[in-house]
């Protein structure tokens, strides 16, 4: 699916996670952010960018909202807000 995320200072971005396992994240002109796989790992979704060597970033995420949405925290403590996308 496609979803809008918001970091902690506000700056937008748009997630798109295919069903063949593969992520694009974009900025809010659309240009690619990073790329890679994603996976459901031991309930955390993990990323791995396409960069070689790149390790896993995962992320817990809470109970959706009436509108969806929901917060994702890293392993590394940084949360964002994820929102499924309209279009």
């Amino acid at each position: 699916g496609t979803f809008d995320v918001v970091d902690a200072e506000g700056t937008p971005t748009v997630s798109i996670l295919n069903d063949d396992g593969t992520y694009q994240d974009l900025d809010a002109e659309g240009a690619v952010l990073a790329e890679g796989t994603w996976e459901v790992v031991d309930g955390k979704t993990c990323f791995t960018a396409s960069e070689e060597g790149a390790e896993a970033m995962c992320w817990s995420e809470s109970d959706p909202g009436d509108d969806g949405s929901f917060t994702a925290t890293s392993d590394a403590g940084d949360v964002v807000t994820v929102t499924p996308s309209a279009g």
